[in-house]
């Protein structure tokens, strides 16, 4: 990918009349002193990395290019963008500038973007790179916020915008974003880290308003970032400035001269920087992302954090965090109206936030905020409180333990994603991994039983205050999640609600205070692996007269270890009081990424790692091959039941879908869930329009809507499903991966075979439910009337008949008339299913 980065310069910026009532940039020459430390900083490297600057102006007597400067002269107008165009209903001067340049581009270079910024944009080269991915394929790529943070155009675009004429806009980027909305194929896509505003970030590809020594501190501070070399900044966020504050602006020249806040400011005299407020930057801290390097702020001082959503406070706080050095500081403050918080209910939450931390913090009252930050730009008149967090070294009080042994494949991508939550997190993390060292303990055991073992060990060599254990197969699902929150200082063991009949409490993921109770406890649960008998349990799995009085029964059983831990809840009265039990639903769940702290994908025991490796490979940016051509291969992209569960791609499916691969027009499946075989169907068939049909959409996470459309409706009410019918005749695949109930499956069948083309597919997957309906009176497929959809195409391939008590006369004759054939694949014992049914 070729880029080239046009920015627009002037001799002058100013308007054609005197709008304003002074000067917003120096008059004389901006082209010297606002080019000149772009050409300083960030040019040079683009230029070492292959990257062409050109810079371009106006109001010259013809056109021409000066290589050795990097400008293009235009004869175009040079004057800026302000206000006084839209009263006038005059168009945007900037535009036509702008095609002058793009013209000439077009004419005398090649290039596949161009990234459009001005003078005063500072862009970020060392990140630069990293970006390309996202801009590919897109046509045009910016903040969100405004064209100031810079605009990538496709050469797409660039020819279009040679197109423009709008007198509604007076203003460039407004003009450029109307006009492109209203063409249906131009691809949007935004970058938040391309700051529209001042916001020096460390991790920011773009800074807008980087003008004079902005632009050389910008480059100092990235440079230092980057290059491993410590900068300790003193930063205010979010005060609210005056908008009539002036300040002596920062020249390259030197001269004197006064101008907006907004343009003059990179530090006061005593180092703070300002970030936030009027006409500046971060004006939102809660949706966008906090662009602060890591570790590299000395001194925050945060004003006016407030937000009705408490979810974004506690994440806003959290990154913040992780912007402080260590030892450095975080200081919150908190206006008073008459001796009260303005702000009580935000004040409430950050405190009960920061008690949990593990840093020091203290709660300073009558503060006078100018006195006490030494900031020159702060009200001497205001006071109030202010939370100060001390981001100090200390010894972590909370560990994620974890073990494994080298069969568990999956044990290494948990391990790197736990460990770097709790890095991100400062928490301690411990990770057995010695076969050895396991195997010998347990001896014999089952392995489940070593949990006890490694709490006791963690205790002895760091000495936590809390210790969290995660099973091999669990993992932190949401870094903005911190274990303080699962802490209830009431209780030292809490674990989530099992639904197995022998437990209540699920042993794969728990919190255990160290203390004296906690330490007795673990090791009487490890006795329990020799010395517990069935007898002894209220809650125990079925077991045989002669072993209800067997010492040692559930030692060499998987999972026995979670009876043990309920029987020392419900049968031994000295632990029940401690212990608590909670609602799996974040603390313990069975999906990833789902709103939920931690992810534990017992679920997933068929699939190879357990979709963990994946979530790993996404985590740490790890690009993935897959084949394809091989439904099985993107199974493991996309993870589904019909091939881990059910092994149908590798037996069935993919020997049938290989002749329709490329002529399939239109595959069709009912329903969708998560959507996983919605996006397994589109990467397969190359040429066909993806169909998905269910009655609620709220779970399905489709990655490309190209070729894909989603239709939520459910089968059993109205005349939905004729409809679709009878709007869908030239189905070539259908898929019934719906309620797999016996009606629902019979009427579908009826319905919708009419819409299969001559010579398609019909595919009623997971017949095994018809086991299950014959085995089972109270079966959750069982319909209201007798047929079982299994013996009914079974009956169709020994008589050709089809007899349905869901269907009409006229239906099954119609099947009759025109099936094909229908084969039924049996898989396994009583499970795994499905059939392909062909028309005529």
């Amino acid at each position: 990918m070729k880029i080239i980065v046009l920015a627009y310069t002037s001799k002058k910026y100013m308007s054609e009349k005197n709008y304003i009532p002074f000067d917003p940039i120096q008059t004389d020459r901006a082209d010297l002193t606002r080019k000149l430390p772009c050409m300083d900083t960030w040019v040079s490297r683009l230029k070492d990395m292959g990257i062409e600057v050109i810079f371009f102006d106006g109001d010259n007597d013809e056109e021409s290019f000066d290589e050795k400067n990097q400008i293009l002269h235009l004869t175009e107008t040079d004057t800026y963008d302000y206000y006084y165009l839209h009263h006038e209903k005059k168009p945007s001067n900037m535009v036509k500038k702008l095609q002058g340049a793009i013209r000439w581009l077009l004419e005398n270079r090649d290039f596949d973007y161009i990234l459009r910024v001005d003078d005063g944009t500072y862009v970020n080269s060392f990140v630069l790179e990293n970006y390309f991915n996202e801009i590919i394929g897109n046509d045009i790529i910016w903040s969100g916020q405004g064209g100031g943070g810079g605009m990538f155009f496709s050469k797409k675009v660039c020819k279009e915008i040679l197109n423009i004429y709008d007198e509604s806009n007076h203003l460039e980027d407004a003009t450029i974003m109307d006009h492109f909305t209203k063409i249906p194929d131009i691809k949007f896509h935004t970058i938040d880290t391309m700051s529209a505003f001042y916001n020096l970030g460390e991790k920011n590809l773009t800074i807008h308003y980087s003008t004079g020594k902005r632009m050389y501190y910008s480059d100092f501070i990235i440079s230092n970032y980057y290059n491993n070399l410590k900068s300790n900044r003193k930063v205010i966020l979010n005060y609210e400035w005056s908008s009539g504050i002036e300040l002596n602006t920062n020249r390259v020249s030197g001269t004197d001269g006064n101008t907006g806040a907004w343009y003059g400011l990179d530090r006061d005299k005593n180092n703070w920087e300002y970030y936030g407020g009027y006409a500046r930057s971060i004006s939102d801290i809660y949706d966008r992302t906090i662009t602060y390097g890591d570790e590299v702020i000395e001194n925050l001082c945060v004003f006016n954090l407030r937000n009705p959503y408490e979810i974004k406070i506690k994440n806003t706080v959290t990154n913040l965090l992780k912007t402080i050095v260590k030892d450095g500081e975080m200081n919150i403050f908190f206006t008073l109206n008459d001796g009260i918080i303005n702000d009580e209910n935000t004040y409430n939450l950050i405190l009960k936030m920061v008690k949990n931390l593990n840093y020091d913090y203290k709660i300073l009252k009558d503060i006078n905020f100018k006195e006490y930050t030494q900031a020159e730009y702060i009200h001497p008149e205001e006071n109030g409180l202010v939370i100060k967090i001390l981001k100090t070294t200390k010894t972590k009080k909370i560990y994620i333990a974890q073990y494994y042994t080298s069969n568990l494949s999956h044990g290494p991508f948990a391990e790197k994603i736990n460990k770097k939550y709790c890095d991100e997190n400062d928490y301690g993390y411990y990770c057995e991994k010695s076969d050895k060292k396991i195997t010998d303990y347990i001896n014999g055991s089952a392995p489940t039983w070593y949990k006890p073992k490694l709490m006791l060990d963690v205790i002895e060599n760091f000495d936590p205050e809390y210790i969290l254990f995660l099973d091999t197969d669990a993992i932190v699902s949401d870094f903005n999640i911190r274990i303080e929150e699962f802490i209830d200082k009431d209780y030292y063991f809490i674990a989530s609600l099992d639904e197995s009949t022998h437990s209540l409490m699920n042993a794969g993921v728990f919190l255990i205070k160290n203390n004296e109770w906690g330490k007795k406890f673990l090791n009487d649960w490890a006795l329990c692996c020799k010395n517990l008998k069935p007898i002894d349990c209220e809650l125990r799995p079925e077991v045989g007269e002669n072993d209800l009085n067997h010492e040692g029964f559930y030692s060499n059983r998987l999972w026995m270890d979670q009876t043990a831990l309920t029987h020392l809840y419900k049968d031994r009265g000295e632990y029940v009081s401690k212990m608590k039990i909670i609602s799996n639903r974040s603390f313990n769940w069975k999906q990833y990424n789902d709103n939920n702290f931690i992810f534990h994908a017992y679920a997933y025991g068929d699939i190879k790692n357990r979709t963990i490796d994946k979530i790993h490979n996404k985590i740490f940016n790890i690009d993935e091959n897959y084949d394809y051509s091989k439904l099985s291969s993107l199974a493991e992209k996309y993870t589904t039941d019909k091939h881990y569960g059910h092994d149908f791609f590798d037996n069935v499916y993919q020997f049938e879908f290989d002749k329709i691969k490329e002529s399939a027009k239109k595959v069709v499946e009912l329903g969708v869930h998560e959507g996983q075989s919605i996006n397994i169907w589109r990467e397969f068939f190359t040429n066909a329009e993806i169909i998905g049909i269910d009655f609620e959409m709220n779970r399905a996470n489709i990655d490309d809507f190209n070729r894909v459309k989603l239709l939520e409706f459910n089968v059993n009410v109205g005349n939905t499903l004729i409809e679709f019918s009878n709007d869908n005749v030239d189905i070539d695949l259908f898929i019934d991966d719906g309620s797999h109930a016996m009606k629902d499956q019979q009427v579908v069948l009826a319905k919708l075979f009419k819409s299969i083309k001559s010579g398609g597919i019909y595919i009623l997957e997971d017949l095994h439910t018809s086991v299950s309906v014959k085995n089972d009176v109270n079966s959750m497929w069982k319909s209201d009337k007798n047929t079982i959809t299994l013996d009914m195409l079974e009956m169709f391939n020994n008589t050709g008949k089809i007899v349905s008590d869901y269907m009409t006369d006229e239906e099954c004759d119609y099947l009759e008339k025109n099936i094909e054939s229908c084969e039924i694949f049996k898989l396994k014992p009583d499970w795994s299913y499905t059939s392909i049914i062909k028309k005529k």
